[in-house]
């Protein structure tokens, strides 16, 4: 489909075409990448796969980019898709090329000794015995095989004597390689002395008669300065002929190094990678005014080359650049560029070498594997000897545009990481592009390898959130809560609000997130407070109580592409707070009413001394009713009086689910000091059994500081309701004392044997209390206000009942 993405893929396509072509290479052509940009594939049939083929990795990378909306995704590929497979076309095979006329001066040779079989059966030796770890490389380096090669020194005497003791124990090996060499019958010939190369011929204008270019594995390649060309005949119509890129040189032909004082390199070595990771060297060309100019770029593994001929020779060349295969064999490698100039090529050799351009690089790690392993990224490498530190870079994959190197992306600082990492904070369900960099010691700088990337994208699992908690703040009027919980390794957490608990069963499985509207959980139920995440921890505050509701329900629900997982619910009750508490005295015990809260099943009443703060007395043994019990009996009725000192009582309201007490507001109500007395009414008789008065004895259930005062109320009917219904009774002391009577008497202290009692007068008695009998009754004689804070009990009401002077037969028969 043709629509604004294949225009952008299209776009982005056709800008790496022309970088392909500016690299020298021939891209698909422009109907290949529209048919590329609208399948997005690149082994759509009818695409030229000559052209596409060789490109299909980058290509595959490129779309890759595309699809993750990566700005300028063509500047981002790596170095490895700089250079293509195999069978890739170049600019200049596809043009006819133009013909070189042969340099002047003398021949060159035609072969390199780096193609010599002494040199090369060498240097396998000594490949094989750094394999080994037998040997350094900095101890023997390829340079001095050749110099061994040149010199013609074969016996193990010979070369025990050219080499230092470090490598002179090897003296025997070598021998036994180039004597090997001459039994199988080969020729050593030192490389001064080389086989004459035929002389050049004549330049010819068809292009296949120019100079052929000698094998990439046998020479090295050189660029010479040619002198002016000659202008041909206008007849004739031949191209101007230039100077040939490359020729063969023997590099034991350039003269020994003197060590003379050198300038620093003034020029820095660039290097670029292909896809085999093979490296490039370039260099700006010098502006030099001989007519020859050669190059020669040698490398030096751990250590800085002193000399050029004491170094690893990587090319000879007249070009500004050259390819180097070989692998790093230490952490560090440094380049340096040697320039030889003169009127000719012999000249040029035979003259001492300046230093022109250096550079020095870290090599990548190797083996390199990146995996993730259950919701961890796990890598693991080969760093190379002198590697320091490896960098790791976790740069999500938005960012990786621009988020190379960037050290707000590093992980693990504080390891060396030199056979890998493991990465567990790596967020689970997102993608990522892990860079890791080789650290080392590089002329005195610390300096990186170039990365080695690799994109990961974890795998999400659907968890649910099961350790919810809920916390209250403000008061019961103005509810706020505050929900935390442990944030999950993958997918957003919701959160619904519901009066009514979520369906039984729906935390057992993940389940659609169109389903969860069906289950009870609908949109407008979901809060919308923002949610935080700090160390894994996730919040959500400031959540109100929605009004006339008892109960609310918390369910965290995961969301994850279309699916959702609920988690465990969790619930608050408010209960309303307990409203008109009240204290009703019975007699000899106490009720207490209130009005029944909303939302709670039952109330808990606690006990504590009077002004104790509330939450004290929770502590306390408890005593509850249920609503049921409330409504058939009309209150809580205590089993135990009241205490006559005075206490408060603290109602809280409980509310109770799945097996959850939630307890509400407290509410206090005061029971009074409150003073408990109790009387007894005792008749005297004469000997013939009248009533000839009575004794009141009053009792306290505490010490107290002094009595109130009372009256004897004497009724002939029926018991007295007051102390005016009825007559007050004279009182006197029940002792030998001579007092006053009065029908308001204050009991005082104790005897001897108890309370001290009072009696009627016998006058009062006789004149105010008829014979036949009646009823007599002890009420306190204060105010109303203070009558409150007393509570005078009767005896039995028998006893408070007399009759008059029994008859002779029911004195002595007993009534019968």
């Amino acid at each position: 489909m043709r629509d604004q993405k294949y225009q952008t893929r299209l776009s982005a396509l056709k800008l790496w075409a022309d970088m392909v072509s500016a690299r020298g290479y021939v891209p698909p052509a422009e109907e290949d990448l529209s048919v590329i940009a609208e399948h997005k594939k690149t082994d759509t049939p009818g695409l030229d796969q000559a052209l596409v083929g060789p490109w299909r990795d980058a290509l595959k990378e490129l779309l890759k980019q595309l699809a993750f909306n990566i700005a300028d995704p063509h500047l981002q590929l790596g170095m490895e898709f700089d250079e293509p497979g195999p069978g890739a076309v170049r600019v200049a095979a596809a043009r006819s090329p133009k013909p070189a006329p042969a340099t002047g001066g003398a021949a060159l040779p035609a072969a390199s000794p780096a193609a010599d079989p002494a040199f090369l059966a060498l240097k396998t030796w000594r490949n094989k015995a750094i394999a080994e770890k037998r040997l350094s490389p900095s101890n023997l380096k390829e340079a001095q095989l050749r110099l061994l090669v040149n010199s013609g020194q074969t016996t193990e005497v010979e070369i025990r004597s050219a080499f230092p003791p470090a490598v002179a124990k090897y003296a025997g090996e070598m021998a036994s390689v180039l004597t090997g060499l001459h039994s199988a019958g080969e020729t050593v010939e030192a490389a001064s002395r080389p086989k004459p190369a035929p002389r050049d011929p004549a330049p010819s204008a068809h292009p296949r008669a120019a100079t052929p270019q000698p094998a990439a594995a046998q020479t090295a390649p050189m660029r010479a300065a040619a002198p002016a060309p000659t202008k041909a005949p206008v007849a004739d119509k031949a191209p101007t002929p230039t100077a040939p890129s490359t020729v063969g040189l023997d590099p034991a032909g350039f003269a020994a190094y003197d060590y003379g004082p050198q300038t620093p390199a003034q020029v820095h070595v660039e290097a670029r990678r292909d896809s085999q990771g093979h490296r490039t060297y370039s260099w700006t060309p010098a502006q030099s005014t001989s007519p020859v100019t050669i190059y020669r770029l040698v490398a030096g593994d751990e250590h800085e080359p002193y000399a050029p001929d004491q170094a690893d020779l990587v090319a000879v060349t007249t070009a500004a650049e050259a390819m180097d295969e070989r692998p790093f064999t230490t952490a560090t490698r440094y380049l340096q560029v040697w320039l030889n100039e003169g009127p000719s090529i012999a000249e040029a050799m035979a003259a001492q070498p300046t230093l022109y351009a250096g550079g020095g690089y870290v090599g990548e790690l190797g083996n390199v594997e990146i995996r993730e392993d259950e919701g961890r990224v796990v890598g693991r490498w080969t760093a190379l000897p002198g590697t320091q530190k490896v960098q790791i870079f976790r740069i999500p994959l938005e960012r990786a545009a621009t988020g190379g190197g960037d050290q707000r992306y590093r992980i693990l600082q504080d390891s060396t990481n030199l056979g890998g990492f493991v990465d567990a904070e790596a967020e689970r369900g997102k993608a990522y592009l892990y860079q890791v960099c080789a650290e080392a010691a590089l002329g005195g700088d610390i300096r990186l390898s170039s990365p080695t990337a690799c994109t990961i994208r974890l795998s999400a699992v659907l968890e649910p959130v099961t350790d919810m908690c809920i916390a209250m703040t403000g008061d019961n009027e103005s509810s706020l809560f505050d929900l935390r919980w442990s944030s999950p390794a993958g997918g957003t957490v919701v959160v619904y609000r519901t009066e009514q608990p979520p369906q039984a069963g729906l935390e057992l499985e993940p389940l659609s997130e169109d389903s969860l509207r069906i289950s009870g959980l609908m949109p407008e139920t979901r809060l919308s407070n923002p949610v935080e995440v700090v160390d894994g921890t996730a919040t959500m505050l400031s959540i109100p109580w929605p009004s006339g509701w008892t109960r609310a329900y918390f369910t965290p629900v995961t969301l994850l592409e279309g699916m959702a997982h609920v988690g465990t619910a969790i619930f608050k009750s408010r209960n309303e707070k307990v409203r008109n508490p009240r204290i009703v005295e019975r007699v000899n015990s106490q009720i207490l009413s209130f009005e029944w809260p909303d939302g709670a099943d039952s109330v808990m009443v606690y006990m504590g001394p009077t002004g104790q703060d509330p939450e004290l007395s929770l502590n306390s043994q408890a005593m509850e009713i249920s609503q049921p019990d409330y409504r058939r009996r009309g209150g809580l009725q205590f089993t135990q009086p009241l205490p006559s000192t005075g206490c408060d009582l603290h109602l809280v309201p409980v509310s109770f689910e799945a097996g959850a007490r939630v307890s509400g507001a407290i509410t206090t109500v005061n029971y009074p000091h409150i003073l408990r007395l109790n009387y007894q009414v005792v008749e005297a008789k004469s000997f013939l059994g009248k009533v000839t008065g009575v004794s009141v004895i009053v009792q306290t259930s505490e010490a107290v500081q002094s009595m109130p005062a009372f009256v004897l109320v004497y009724h002939p009917d029926r018991l007295p309701l007051t102390s005016r219904d009825g007559t007050a009774l004279n009182m006197v002391p029940a002792i030998d004392v001579a007092t006053t009577p009065a029908r308001r008497f204050t009991p005082g202290g104790s005897g001897p044997d108890g309370p001290v009692p009072w009696k009627t007068d016998a006058g009062s008695w006789a004149s105010e209390v008829n014979p036949e009998g009646g009823f007599l009754r002890l009420f306190a004689d204060l105010p109303v206000d203070v009558l409150r804070h007393v509570a005078l009990l009767d005896p039995p009401v028998a006893s408070l009942r007399f009759s008059g002077t029994p008859g002779m037969g029911k004195r002595f028969f007993g009534g019968r």
